[in-house]
Protein backbone atom coordinates (compact mmCIF):
# COMPACT_ATOMS: atom_id res chain seq x y z
CA UNK A 1 0.00 0.00 0.00
CA UNK A 2 1.71 2.85 -0.92
CA UNK A 3 0.99 6.64 0.95
CA UNK A 4 -0.65 9.46 -1.43
CA UNK A 5 1.08 11.79 -3.34
CA UNK A 6 0.00 15.00 -1.58
CA UNK A 7 -0.18 13.11 1.98
CA UNK A 8 3.93 12.48 1.34
CA UNK A 9 4.25 16.42 0.90
CA UNK A 10 2.83 17.58 3.93
CA UNK A 11 5.09 14.30 5.25
CA UNK A 12 7.98 15.84 3.83
CA UNK A 13 7.42 19.14 3.87
CA UNK A 14 7.73 18.41 7.63
CA UNK A 15 10.47 16.24 8.33
CA UNK A 16 12.38 18.37 6.03
CA UNK A 17 12.18 21.34 7.87
CA UNK A 18 12.84 19.21 11.07
CA UNK A 19 15.96 17.60 9.91
CA UNK A 20 17.37 21.24 8.93
CA UNK A 21 21.16 21.21 10.61
CA UNK A 22 20.50 25.58 10.85
CA UNK A 23 18.03 27.94 10.66
CA UNK A 24 19.32 29.15 7.57
CA UNK A 25 18.62 25.35 5.82
CA UNK A 26 15.22 25.23 7.61
CA UNK A 27 13.65 28.39 6.41
CA UNK A 28 14.68 27.89 2.67
CA UNK A 29 13.65 24.05 3.07
CA UNK A 30 9.94 25.27 4.16
CA UNK A 31 10.33 27.65 1.18
CA UNK A 32 11.61 25.61 -1.15
CA UNK A 33 8.44 22.74 -0.13
CA UNK A 34 5.35 25.61 -0.43
CA UNK A 35 4.59 25.40 -3.99
CA UNK A 36 4.63 21.57 -3.65
CA UNK A 37 2.06 21.46 -0.69
CA UNK A 38 0.09 24.23 -1.59
CA UNK A 39 -0.17 23.54 -5.27
CA UNK A 40 1.43 27.12 -6.38
CA UNK A 41 4.10 27.69 -9.44
CA UNK A 42 7.45 26.57 -8.91
CA UNK A 43 8.39 30.12 -8.78
CA UNK A 44 5.24 31.51 -6.84
CA UNK A 45 7.19 32.18 -3.70
CA UNK A 46 10.14 33.82 -5.54
CA UNK A 47 9.89 37.21 -3.47
CA UNK A 48 9.57 35.50 -0.23
CA UNK A 49 12.71 33.40 -1.02
CA UNK A 50 14.40 36.32 -1.88
CA UNK A 51 13.83 38.42 1.35
CA UNK A 52 14.90 35.59 3.38
CA UNK A 53 18.01 36.89 4.98
CA UNK A 54 20.48 34.37 6.21
CA UNK A 55 21.75 34.61 10.08
CA UNK A 56 25.03 36.32 8.26
CA UNK A 57 25.18 36.89 4.96
CA UNK A 58 23.65 40.55 5.25
CA UNK A 59 26.73 41.97 6.76
CA UNK A 60 29.10 40.40 4.21
CA UNK A 61 29.30 44.22 2.54
CA UNK A 62 31.12 46.01 5.88
CA UNK A 63 35.03 46.17 5.91
CA UNK A 64 36.85 44.52 9.17
CA UNK A 65 36.64 47.75 10.87
CA UNK A 66 33.02 48.38 10.08
CA UNK A 67 32.30 44.69 11.46
CA UNK A 68 34.06 45.64 14.42
CA UNK A 69 31.60 48.87 15.12
CA UNK A 70 28.77 46.36 14.35
CA UNK A 71 29.78 43.77 16.41
CA UNK A 72 29.99 46.38 19.56
CA UNK A 73 26.41 47.58 18.96
CA UNK A 74 25.09 44.36 19.02
CA UNK A 75 27.20 43.97 22.56
CA UNK A 76 25.53 47.66 23.15
CA UNK A 77 22.00 45.91 22.29
CA UNK A 78 22.30 43.16 24.25
CA UNK A 79 23.12 44.56 27.34
CA UNK A 80 20.31 46.88 27.03
CA UNK A 81 17.89 43.75 26.33
CA UNK A 82 18.78 41.99 29.82
CA UNK A 83 18.49 45.27 31.63
CA UNK A 84 15.01 45.64 30.32
CA UNK A 85 14.45 42.04 30.57
CA UNK A 86 15.13 41.86 34.34
CA UNK A 87 13.23 45.58 35.03
CA UNK A 88 10.49 44.05 34.02
CA UNK A 89 10.23 41.42 36.12
CA UNK A 90 11.08 43.29 39.24
CA UNK A 91 10.09 47.07 38.80
CA UNK A 92 6.90 47.07 37.03
CA UNK A 93 6.32 50.38 36.83
CA UNK A 94 9.74 51.63 35.97
CA UNK A 95 11.38 51.41 32.33
CA UNK A 96 14.60 51.70 31.08
CA UNK A 97 14.64 54.25 28.01
CA UNK A 98 18.57 53.31 27.44
CA UNK A 99 21.94 54.65 26.67
CA UNK A 100 21.92 58.04 24.74
CA UNK A 101 25.65 58.43 23.70
CA UNK A 102 25.23 62.09 22.09
CA UNK A 103 23.92 63.72 25.17
CA UNK A 104 26.24 61.19 27.49
CA UNK A 105 23.14 60.37 29.61
CA UNK A 106 20.54 57.21 30.39
CA UNK A 107 17.14 57.42 30.85
CA UNK A 108 14.48 55.94 32.95
CA UNK A 109 10.91 56.79 32.81
CA UNK A 110 8.05 55.60 35.44
CA UNK A 111 4.94 53.94 34.04
CA UNK A 112 1.71 55.60 35.27
CA UNK A 113 -1.54 53.42 36.13
CA UNK A 114 -3.91 56.08 36.71
CA UNK A 115 -6.53 55.50 34.48
CA UNK A 116 -5.56 59.37 32.76
CA UNK A 117 -5.78 60.27 29.25
CA UNK A 118 -2.31 60.51 27.96
CA UNK A 119 -3.17 64.41 27.46
CA UNK A 120 -4.18 65.01 30.70
CA UNK A 121 -0.63 63.23 32.20
CA UNK A 122 2.40 65.62 34.02
CA UNK A 123 5.25 65.53 34.86
CA UNK A 124 4.37 64.55 38.17
CA UNK A 125 2.16 61.42 37.08
CA UNK A 126 5.27 60.05 34.63
CA UNK A 127 8.84 61.79 36.14
CA UNK A 128 11.71 60.92 33.62
CA UNK A 129 15.05 60.26 35.34
CA UNK A 130 18.19 61.16 33.46
CA UNK A 131 21.47 60.58 34.76
CA UNK A 132 25.32 61.65 33.20
CA UNK A 133 27.33 58.52 32.58
CA UNK A 134 30.32 60.83 31.05
CA UNK A 135 33.55 59.45 32.58
CA UNK A 136 34.31 62.51 34.20
CA UNK A 137 31.04 61.62 36.38
CA UNK A 138 32.31 58.82 39.13
CA UNK A 139 28.84 58.50 40.83
CA UNK A 140 26.16 58.11 38.37
CA UNK A 141 25.67 54.15 39.32
CA UNK A 142 25.37 54.63 42.78
CA UNK A 143 22.84 56.89 42.07
CA UNK A 144 21.55 54.62 39.41
CA UNK A 145 21.19 51.86 42.64
CA UNK A 146 19.48 54.23 44.54
CA UNK A 147 16.48 54.82 42.23
CA UNK A 148 16.05 51.45 41.83
CA UNK A 149 16.24 50.37 45.47
CA UNK A 150 13.29 53.21 45.92
CA UNK A 151 11.23 51.54 43.10
CA UNK A 152 11.42 48.06 44.59
CA UNK A 153 7.89 47.07 44.65
CA UNK A 154 7.67 43.84 46.80
CA UNK A 155 11.47 42.85 48.45
CA UNK A 156 12.28 39.38 47.67
CA UNK A 157 15.45 37.41 48.63
CA UNK A 158 16.61 37.49 45.02
CA UNK A 159 16.78 41.35 44.45
CA UNK A 160 20.67 42.06 45.26
CA UNK A 161 21.72 39.92 43.19
CA UNK A 162 18.94 41.01 40.32
CA UNK A 163 20.26 44.99 41.03
CA UNK A 164 23.25 44.02 40.92
CA UNK A 165 23.21 42.29 37.35
CA UNK A 166 20.92 45.48 36.14
CA UNK A 167 23.81 47.83 37.23
CA UNK A 168 26.53 45.49 36.00
CA UNK A 169 24.98 45.56 32.10
CA UNK A 170 24.34 49.15 32.57
CA UNK A 171 27.75 49.74 32.81
CA UNK A 172 28.68 47.47 30.23
CA UNK A 173 26.42 49.11 27.88
CA UNK A 174 27.93 52.67 28.30
CA UNK A 175 31.36 51.09 27.91
CA UNK A 176 30.09 49.59 24.76
CA UNK A 177 28.45 53.08 23.79
CA UNK A 178 31.54 54.90 24.32
CA UNK A 179 34.16 52.41 22.42
CA UNK A 180 31.36 52.93 19.81
CA UNK A 181 32.18 56.95 19.83
CA UNK A 182 35.57 56.27 19.16
CA UNK A 183 35.01 53.91 16.36
CA UNK A 184 32.66 55.80 14.73
CA UNK A 185 35.69 58.63 14.08
CA UNK A 186 37.11 56.80 11.51
CA UNK A 187 33.88 56.65 9.50
CA UNK A 188 31.41 59.03 7.41
CA UNK A 189 28.23 59.82 9.65
CA UNK A 190 26.55 58.12 6.39
CA UNK A 191 28.29 54.65 6.96
CA UNK A 192 27.86 54.59 10.78
CA UNK A 193 24.11 55.61 9.99
CA UNK A 194 24.07 52.27 7.70
CA UNK A 195 25.48 50.30 10.16
CA UNK A 196 22.73 51.18 12.81
CA UNK A 197 20.27 50.33 10.58
CA UNK A 198 21.87 46.83 9.67
CA UNK A 199 22.38 46.43 13.63
CA UNK A 200 18.38 47.29 13.65
CA UNK A 201 18.15 44.63 10.67
CA UNK A 202 19.74 42.16 11.97
CA UNK A 203 17.73 41.79 15.35
CA UNK A 204 14.60 41.15 13.00
CA UNK A 205 16.68 38.60 11.08
CA UNK A 206 17.32 36.53 14.53
CA UNK A 207 13.89 37.26 15.43
CA UNK A 208 13.06 34.95 12.38
CA UNK A 209 15.46 32.46 13.17
CA UNK A 210 14.55 32.23 16.54
CA UNK A 211 10.84 31.81 15.46
CA UNK A 212 12.30 28.97 13.08
CA UNK A 213 14.41 27.13 15.96
CA UNK A 214 11.30 26.93 18.35
CA UNK A 215 9.24 25.54 15.92
CA UNK A 216 11.85 22.83 15.11
CA UNK A 217 12.07 22.33 18.81
CA UNK A 218 8.94 21.52 19.32
CA UNK A 219 8.08 19.68 16.34
CA UNK A 220 11.54 17.82 17.24
CA UNK A 221 10.24 16.65 20.47
CA UNK A 222 7.08 16.27 19.20
CA UNK A 223 8.23 13.09 16.50
CA UNK A 224 10.10 11.80 18.87
CA UNK A 225 7.12 10.67 20.73
CA UNK A 226 5.43 9.69 18.35
CA UNK A 227 8.35 7.58 16.81
CA UNK A 228 8.76 6.18 20.40
CA UNK A 229 4.80 5.34 21.15
CA UNK A 230 4.04 4.60 17.69
CA UNK A 231 0.94 7.13 18.66
CA UNK A 232 -0.87 10.57 19.03
CA UNK A 233 -1.96 10.21 22.22
CA UNK A 234 -1.25 12.36 25.58
CA UNK A 235 1.25 14.17 23.01
CA UNK A 236 1.40 17.85 24.85
CA UNK A 237 2.84 19.15 21.53
CA UNK A 238 0.00 17.44 19.41
CA UNK A 239 -2.73 18.75 21.33
CA UNK A 240 -1.02 22.51 21.79
CA UNK A 241 -1.13 22.00 17.35
CA UNK A 242 -4.87 21.03 17.44
CA UNK A 243 -5.54 24.05 19.58
CA UNK A 244 -3.72 26.24 17.49
CA UNK A 245 -5.56 24.48 14.37
CA UNK A 246 -9.20 25.49 15.33
CA UNK A 247 -7.74 29.32 14.60
CA UNK A 248 -5.82 28.17 11.28
CA UNK A 249 -8.65 26.22 10.53
CA UNK A 250 -11.15 29.37 11.12
CA UNK A 251 -8.69 32.37 9.61
CA UNK A 252 -7.42 29.74 6.62
CA UNK A 253 -9.53 27.42 5.27
CA UNK A 254 -13.53 27.04 4.20
CA UNK A 255 -15.73 24.21 2.60
CA UNK A 256 -16.72 23.79 -0.41
CA UNK A 257 -18.14 21.16 -3.07
CA UNK A 258 -15.55 19.04 -5.27
CA UNK A 259 -16.15 17.83 -8.85
CA UNK A 260 -17.51 14.25 -7.51
CA UNK A 261 -19.79 16.17 -5.29
CA UNK A 262 -17.79 16.16 -2.27
CA UNK A 263 -17.58 18.29 0.72
CA UNK A 264 -14.09 19.18 1.37
CA UNK A 265 -11.76 21.19 3.11
CA UNK A 266 -9.74 23.82 1.19
CA UNK A 267 -6.70 26.08 2.32
CA UNK A 268 -7.05 30.37 2.05
CA UNK A 269 -3.16 30.15 1.96
CA UNK A 270 -1.84 31.97 -1.35
CA UNK A 271 0.80 33.26 -2.34
CA UNK A 272 0.63 36.34 -0.99
CA UNK A 273 0.59 34.95 2.71
CA UNK A 274 4.32 33.92 1.87
CA UNK A 275 5.22 36.88 0.08
CA UNK A 276 4.28 39.54 1.76
CA UNK A 277 5.10 37.42 4.97
CA UNK A 278 2.02 36.55 6.98
CA UNK A 279 -0.71 38.71 5.94
CA UNK A 280 1.67 41.62 5.24
CA UNK A 281 2.65 41.23 9.17
CA UNK A 282 6.57 41.08 8.25
CA UNK A 283 7.04 40.54 12.30
CA UNK A 284 5.07 37.91 13.13
CA UNK A 285 7.14 34.94 11.98
CA UNK A 286 6.17 32.35 14.60
CA UNK A 287 2.44 33.09 12.32
CA UNK A 288 4.46 32.82 9.35
CA UNK A 289 6.26 29.12 9.80
CA UNK A 290 4.15 27.72 12.12
CA UNK A 291 0.30 28.18 11.05
CA UNK A 292 1.11 26.23 7.26
CA UNK A 293 3.55 23.82 9.24
CA UNK A 294 0.85 22.85 11.59
CA UNK A 295 -1.79 23.01 8.83
CA UNK A 296 0.08 20.04 6.59
CA UNK A 297 0.92 18.05 10.35
CA UNK A 298 -3.13 17.83 10.63
CA UNK A 299 -4.06 16.78 7.46
CA UNK A 300 -1.11 14.19 7.26
CA UNK A 301 -1.93 12.51 10.79
CA UNK A 302 -6.22 12.32 9.43
CA UNK A 303 -5.15 9.69 8.21
CA UNK A 304 -4.00 7.06 10.86
CA UNK A 305 -2.18 5.32 8.27
CA UNK A 306 0.25 7.95 7.49
CA UNK A 307 1.58 6.96 11.16
CA UNK A 308 3.17 4.14 9.40
CA UNK A 309 4.75 5.95 7.01
CA UNK A 310 6.66 8.18 9.60
CA UNK A 311 10.31 6.85 9.94
CA UNK A 312 13.30 7.44 11.38
CA UNK A 313 16.97 7.06 10.83
CA UNK A 314 19.00 4.33 12.33
CA UNK A 315 21.84 6.08 12.22
CA UNK A 316 21.45 9.90 12.55
CA UNK A 317 18.64 11.54 13.99
CA UNK A 318 16.42 12.38 10.80
CA UNK A 319 13.00 11.57 9.59
CA UNK A 320 11.96 10.51 6.52
CA UNK A 321 8.37 9.41 5.05
CA UNK A 322 8.15 5.93 3.30
CA UNK A 323 6.43 5.54 0.01
CA UNK A 324 4.93 2.32 1.06
CA UNK A 325 4.38 0.44 3.75
CA UNK A 326 6.55 -2.84 2.53
CA UNK A 327 9.28 -0.19 2.33
CA UNK A 328 11.96 -1.49 3.92
CA UNK A 329 14.46 1.31 4.09
CA UNK A 330 15.84 1.98 7.74
CA UNK A 331 18.30 4.86 6.56
CA UNK A 332 17.82 8.73 5.66
CA UNK A 333 20.50 8.49 3.04
CA UNK A 334 22.96 5.99 1.40
CA UNK A 335 25.71 7.93 3.31
CA UNK A 336 23.95 7.06 6.08
CA UNK A 337 23.66 3.56 5.54
CA UNK A 338 27.43 3.09 4.86
CA UNK A 339 28.51 4.97 8.18
CA UNK A 340 26.20 2.81 9.86
CA UNK A 341 27.41 -0.70 8.38
CA UNK A 342 30.97 1.11 8.65
CA UNK A 343 30.82 1.66 12.24
CA UNK A 344 30.72 -2.21 12.66
CA UNK A 345 33.26 -3.35 10.44
CA UNK A 346 36.91 -3.84 11.06
CA UNK A 347 39.24 -1.80 8.39
CA UNK A 348 40.00 -4.72 6.70
CA UNK A 349 36.37 -5.24 6.12
CA UNK A 350 35.95 -2.06 5.13
CA UNK A 351 38.30 -2.10 2.50
CA UNK A 352 37.36 -5.51 1.30
CA UNK A 353 33.63 -4.15 0.67
CA UNK A 354 34.70 -1.22 -0.73
CA UNK A 355 37.11 -2.80 -3.57
CA UNK A 356 34.16 -5.21 -3.70
CA UNK A 357 31.81 -2.41 -4.57
CA UNK A 358 34.57 -1.19 -7.15
CA UNK A 359 34.76 -4.64 -8.80
CA UNK A 360 31.12 -4.48 -9.60
CA UNK A 361 30.88 -1.21 -10.97
CA UNK A 362 33.64 -2.45 -13.64
CA UNK A 363 31.44 -5.41 -13.89
CA UNK A 364 28.67 -3.56 -14.38
CA UNK A 365 30.15 -1.56 -17.21
CA UNK A 366 32.11 -4.31 -18.73
CA UNK A 367 28.56 -5.63 -19.42
CA UNK A 368 27.04 -2.64 -20.69
CA UNK A 369 29.77 -2.23 -22.73
CA UNK A 370 29.61 -6.01 -24.00
CA UNK A 371 25.75 -5.65 -24.79
CA UNK A 372 26.19 -2.17 -26.85
CA UNK A 373 28.60 -3.74 -29.13
CA UNK A 374 26.59 -7.02 -29.41
CA UNK A 375 23.59 -4.77 -30.55
CA UNK A 376 25.82 -3.16 -32.75
CA UNK A 377 27.14 -5.97 -34.09
CA UNK A 378 23.80 -8.05 -34.84
CA UNK A 379 22.65 -4.18 -36.29
CA UNK A 380 25.85 -4.88 -38.66
CA UNK A 381 24.45 -8.22 -39.71
CA UNK A 382 26.32 -10.63 -37.37
CA UNK A 383 24.34 -13.75 -36.43
CA UNK A 384 23.35 -13.32 -32.80
CA UNK A 385 25.07 -16.47 -31.27
CA UNK A 386 28.21 -15.85 -33.85
CA UNK A 387 28.92 -12.32 -32.25
CA UNK A 388 28.15 -13.29 -29.35
CA UNK A 389 30.66 -15.98 -29.50
CA UNK A 390 33.21 -13.41 -30.49
CA UNK A 391 32.71 -11.29 -27.64
CA UNK A 392 33.24 -14.17 -24.90
CA UNK A 393 36.42 -14.74 -26.66
CA UNK A 394 37.67 -11.49 -26.47
CA UNK A 395 36.24 -10.71 -22.71
CA UNK A 396 38.25 -13.83 -21.74
CA UNK A 397 35.14 -15.54 -20.64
Amino acid sequence: MAISEQDKLYGDFIVDFVNAETTDQAGLAYLDNVPNVFDFPSKAVKKAREQFKKTKNHINSLSGHEKKIFEVMLTEHEHFCRVCELMEIQFPSLSYGGLDIETNTIIFETICYDNKPIEELTDEDEPCYEFDISESSKDYMEEVNQLLTDYIVYPEAGDSQRLSEICENIEQECKAGRKIEQLKKSISEGKYREIRKLKDDHYQVLREHKSIEAIQFDLREMLQEIITTRSLANNEIVQKFLDQYKVISAENTYLTISKGGIIIEKTLFKQDFFNERAYGDFRNFQKYYEFPIIHAFVKFFKNPDNLKYLKQCEHCPKYFIAKRLTETRKFCSRSCKNKFYNAKRTPKEILEAVQASRKNKKDKVKTQTLNQRLTHMVSQGWAKEEALEILREEAGL
